[in-house]
């Protein structure tokens, strides 16, 4: 069976050219969303790695101030090394309170003392030390670096010479006191108490360590004489530098 086409010619090519004209169009839609969500993709990709570079920004900033923080704490640090390293050199190695310790360890229970009096300068830091021993004219007027002792000058009353001798002799062998002088043991009456006044000068090297509670061993020459035994509050104890 024959069939007939009665088409014209012209619509078959109209048909055909609409078909690629939707061809066509199909295939730039596809192209644009492609391109769309490169893009899109792209931007979001550019964003992260804004916000990647700002993370970094923000990182280096704060490793930044911590080391300013630490430099300025080192700093602080050297500050407060020298100021505890100056009130270390100003620090008396002996203080009173512990000079006077000391004497009421050893003194006889049948003595008093009167009046007792201390005197000694505060240690120099060592730059003024160096300074006063460089330069022609001392750095503090009246200040002398061979006078690292203290004085001490007591007075005192005894109901005799023996008490005043022992307590003499205590002195003179306790490791804290040298140069023990008994000045005058004199005779003194008080209505029908008779007894002895007497004085004794002695110094504290402030080399000396004060060591409470630091007992002799038994075979110390000292504690074989009586010294570092019997002190309630310790023994001081000696020490060159």
């Amino acid at each position: 069976m024959n069939e007939v086409n009665f088409l014209p010619s012209s619509y078959a090519r109209q048909c055909r050219a609409r078909s690629r004209r939707l061809r066509h169009i199909g295939l730039i839609v596809a192209v644009a969303v492609l391109m769309g969500g490169w893009l899109l993709i792209d931007a979001a990709r550019l964003v992260s790695l804004e916000q990647y570079a700002l993370t970094i920004e923000n990182q280096a900033t704060l490793v930044a101030t911590k080391a300013q923080q630490a430099a300025d704490l080192d700093r602080q640090r050297a500050v407060l090394a020298r100021e505890v390293a100056v009130q270390r050199q100003l620090a008396a190695p002996v203080t009173f309170t512990q000079i006077t310790t000391a004497v009421g360890t050893v003194l006889p229970d049948a003595a008093t003392i009167t009046d007792m009096a201390l005197n000694g300068r505060r240690p120099l830091p060592d730059a003024i030390a160096a300074a006063a021993k460089t330069t022609s004219k001392p750095a503090i007027k009246g200040l002398r670096r061979d006078a690292d002792v203290v004085a001490v000058s007591i007075r005192g009353l005894a109901p005799n010479d023996g008490e005043v001798a022992n307590f003499v002799g205590s002195l003179s062998q306790h490791g804290l006191f040298t140069d023990v002088k008994l000045l005058y043991s004199k005779p003194l009456q008080i209505g029908t108490l008779i007894g002895r006044e007497f004085r004794i000068d002695m110094s504290v090297p402030l080399e000396r360590q004060f060591k409470p509670g630091d007992a002799r061993p038994a075979s110390d020459p000292l504690v074989a004489r009586g010294v570092g035994r019997g002190s309630p509050t310790g023994q001081e104890v000696s020490h060159a530098h």
